[in-house]
């Protein structure tokens, strides 16, 4: 016969010290009408890559690019994908294998 569980009954609370408890930080709330979060704010100078290699996109939120194309890369992803965006606005993700460090003020 298997032995009996221990009753929790015999157990003693559990206390929890001071400094492990939670404290809500001290803000105050928000105004009424206020953003619940900051705007979004791009960088101040993005970073301008040359492609080493074209590249066409093969879904939606990729971008096709020309070996030579230099575009400003506005985010660097940990899954290989940097976010780019061209001159004339078009923007999308590119492989970052495909980008090298371009002149500071040309852009395709």
């Amino acid at each position: 016969e298997p032995p009996a569980a221990p009753s929790l009954a015999a157990h003693e609370p559990l206390v929890v010290p001071p400094e492990l408890q939670y404290k809500p930080a001290a803000t105050a709330p928000p105004q009424p009408g206020a953003p619940l979060v900051a705007p979004y704010a791009p960088p101040a100078d993005p970073v301008r890559k040359r492609l080493v290699a074209g590249f066409r996109s093969a879904e939606a939120w990729q971008m096709t690019v020309a070996e030579g194309d230099v575009v400003e890369a506005l985010t660097t992803h940990d899954d290989g994908w940097t976010e780019c965006r061209k001159r004339d606005g078009t923007a999308g993700m590119v492989p970052t294998t495909y980008l090298a460090d371009a002149p500071p003020r040309e852009v395709s």
